[in-house]
Formats: C-alpha cells, structure tokens, sequence
C-alpha cells in the first residue's frame, strides 16, 4: 500500500496543539520533511507547489540534500487530475495515470517507469478502489506487475476509524482527526492524495492487533500541531520500528 510519503507518519504518543497562525485560503505553498535517525538528522526534502489561476496543482519542484532535483507535473481533463509525471533532474523516470467513476471517485492508478533496455513505458504496479454507495472506500487492490494481487477490505468503526487486515497474522485500526487536512482546499488533489481513507483529515494513531487473540502488538500515534482555524501545519511521528522520526512543516500561500 502507499502510505509512506505522509501516511504513515506515526508518533508514540497523541498530542495536538494550535499555534497563532492564521490560514487564509488553504492552499500549500510549501512541505519541509525532516528525516531523523536516532537523533541526528538522516536526511531532509522540500516540496514546492505551483498552481494555475483554477488553484489547480500543475508542478511540484522536490529539493533533496542530496541535491538531487525532483518534479512532478500534472496533466488534467476538465477538472479531474489523469496523469502525473515524475522527473529526476529533468529526467522522466515514472508516470501514473488516474481513472474515476462517474461520481468522480479515483477508482484505479497504474505506476509505469521506462522500460531499461529501449525505454519504453511499462506497467509496474497498479491500484484499484472499491465504493460503497455513500462513496466510502471499501477495498482496495494491489497488483505488483505479474503477481497475484493483494486485496484489503476496509471497515469503518464509527467515527473517524478504519479497520483492515494486513497479514494473516495482523490487523490494523487507523484513528483520524476532525482537523484540515493540508490538501483539503485544493480542488481535486485530495482525490489522489496518498491517503484515500479520509482524504480530508489528518491520522492520529495506527494500532496493530493479533488476529489469534485480539491482542495489541504496536501502537503509534501523531504529534500535530494545527493552524487557529484547523489547518495542519506540522506534524512529528516516529516509525516505530526502524528509529526513524518525521518533522513535516507545512506553509500555505
């Protein structure tokens, strides 16, 4: 699943605070994500983001410390985003295009990278989403390429919580919050926004259980701090198990 970028943001504790500032339209100028491994800094990125005069997202301009420069551009038909095109340092170096139902629902994305002996495009892996009738996500399947597909069936618990099994052994529940997720403003971005659950809010926790007994192996939850109006503008989490920790700021125009 694709869940890394902000998805899987994780804290041990739940914490939320507000600071002083004041978030006029919502839309992100600017994500800075910093990496930090056993308490020195691993690695840090920035994102920049650019829009056309229909607040529409058309560029993203990545800079690593590695000085690397990534771009990601996006092609739309209408108001729906259909294609993004990734670039490492002007070079194409993956694509993924977008299909919807008719009640603009992202039902299916495929990743396609050039192919290494003639560079031509190739599928490398693809999503698809299954709805509800109130437009909820309830499944989602994975296909690596060839492989036998991987199937997750989502519950929703009340609220703001979400279920599904993740192994045999394993199965997760996903806690969100009320608050703006930091794409929620942004027309149509959030239709293919890394989290599809609740495209509109921000996680809280992500508890793992033993399906032989109900047991509680690992939790871990999200420090956020938020805007006076309830824009996310940072977020601080750990992954649990590789001693990684995130410190994503956000700045809006």
């Amino acid at each position: 699943m694709k869940r890394i970028f902000t998805g899987l943001l994780i804290l041990f504790l739940i914490s939320c605070s507000e600071d002083d500032s004041f978030v006029n339209n919502g839309f992100v100028k600017k994500v800075e994500v910093k990496d930090i491994y056993l308490g020195n800094l691993y690695s840090s990125f920035s994102d920049n983001y650019f829009y056309n005069d229909k607040n529409q997202v058309i560029k993203i301009e990545s800079e690593y410390d590695t000085n690397s420069f990534y771009e990601k551009v996006y092609s739309y038909d209408g108001e729906l985003i259909v294609k993004e095109a990734s670039f490492l340092n002007s070079e194409l170096i993956e694509s993924r295009s977008f299909e919807y139902d008719n009640f603009e629902n992202l039902t299916k994305q495929v990743y396609s990278r050039p192919n290494s002996l003639n560079q031509e495009m190739e599928v490398i892996r693809t999503y698809e989403y299954y709805y509800d009738s109130n437009s909820k996500l309830i499944r989602e399947k994975y296909t690596f390429k060839n492989t036998e597909p991987i199937i997750y069936e989502y519950n929703y618990i009340g609220g703001n919580k979400v279920s599904y099994q993740k192994t045999d052994y394993s199965y997760v529940v996903i806690e969100y919050d009320s608050k703006k997720n930091p794409f929620s403003g942004v027309p149509y971005y959030n239709k293919i926004y890394d989290d599809y659950l609740f495209p509109t809010k921000n996680k809280l926790s992500i508890k793992k259980y033993s399906i032989s007994n109900d047991e509680l192996t690992s939790e871990s939850k999200f420090k956020n701090t938020y805007s006076s109006n309830g824009f996310l503008v940072k977020s601080e989490s750990n992954l649990e198990d590789t001693g990684h920790q995130f410190i994503v700021t956000y700045t809006y125009n």
